[in-house]
């Protein structure tokens, strides 16, 4: 505090701020001037945090996915590719993933024949990071397992699928509709696929696909 101050830097300082000089009241020439902000400056300022806030509460579906991920509390689940098969119901999704939220909807995935779409949240599958699943049912019963996987995960993804069944079958070389796949044949005459090369970063994101040995119109999905 200043009390305690040493009387000789109290004398130092009435030399370098002599009272006179503090008392003075400027003239109006001198007033300071308070600065505006520009409106451009203020608009910079306010498009970040309007970005934000929409980003946080928009129901755009990738953003929202993303979102919901990064913030819930969900569970890792498990289920081995090769168990798979066309006799896998909604009884059994339903019985087997006690606990996880699943709903499920008259198909709507835009794929013929396609009666039923069940989608899974998850913190995982099968160990990789997997933020839905979603399980796809013609009346014939399982035809497609699609998940959902972010865009970092994608090398746990293919390396997972490796490990489970060696490499590839078959991979293209060339992209059909913006994509290239890797493919594998399970024994069970059913097939995996997963895209090549991984999506892009913010919002993109990676898919494990099994297919049942029927969901290629009757014919193998890797020729």
């Amino acid at each position: 505090a200043i009390i305690n101050m040493p009387i000789a830097l109290l004398a130092a300082l009435d030399q370098t701020f002599p009272q006179s000089n503090m008392n003075r009241s400027l003239s109006p020439g001198e007033q300071p001037r308070a600065r505006s902000v520009s409106p451009a400056r203020l608009l910079a300022l306010l498009i970040p945090v309007l970005l934000l806030f929409w980003l946080w509460n928009t129901r755009h579906p990738p953003i929202r996915e993303y979102k919901l991920f990064l913030t819930e509390e969900r569970q890792a689940a498990t289920l081995p590719w090769h168990e798979l098969s066309s006799t896998f119901s909604e009884a059994e999704l339903r019985s087997r993933f006690q606990g996880f939220p699943i709903r499920c909807m008259p198909g709507a995935s835009g794929i013929p024949g396609i009666v039923r779409l069940c989608i899974m949240d998850t913190a995982s599958l099968n160990d990789v990071p997997t933020m839905t699943v979603h399980f796809l049912f013609s009346q014939a019963g399982l035809q497609r397992v699609a998940t959902n996987i972010p865009w970092w995960a994608h090398d746990a993804g293919l390396n997972a699928l490796k490990q489970g069944f060696g490499e590839p079958s078959a991979s293209q070389e060339q992209p059909y509709s913006g994509v290239r796949l890797h493919g594998w044949r399970l024994p069970s005459s059913s097939t995996i696929f997963y895209n090549r090369d991984s999506e892009r970063p913010p919002l993109g994101t990676n898919s494990i696909q099994w297919l049942s040995s029927t969901a290629c119109s009757g014919s193998p999905c890797i020729r």
